[in-house]
């Protein structure tokens, strides 16, 4: 965890998503090596892409078989939302 706080815990989570996608790896190949992403409208447009990306998956995966979605949350001290979402599915 330490290294989460030394370079921020988007950069930790873009670095380990980049060790278990090869689409994500070619792609970080053709960016500039000065690109640091730490401007919160880049990471912002990145975080929606990756949601967009696993949605997608998600949904495919699936498809038409039957499943359901449980959500929950809790409020931490600061009095932030935080949900979890969980989807279960059949597979044939």
């Amino acid at each position: 965890m330490d290294d989460a706080k030394s370079s921020g815990l988007f950069i930790t989570l873009f670095q380990y998503t980049l060790q278990k996608d090869k689409t994500l790896i070619e792609a970080f190949k053709t960016i500039p090596r000065n690109a640091t992403y730490t401007c919160h409208d880049i990471q912002n447009d990145i975080i929606k892409l990756m949601a967009t990306a696993v949605t997608q998956d998600v949904v495919q995966e699936i498809g038409s078989t039957v499943y359901t979605i449980k959500v929950d949350g809790t409020r931490d001290p600061t009095g932030r939302e935080n949900i979890s979402i969980v989807v279960r599915y059949l597979t044939a």
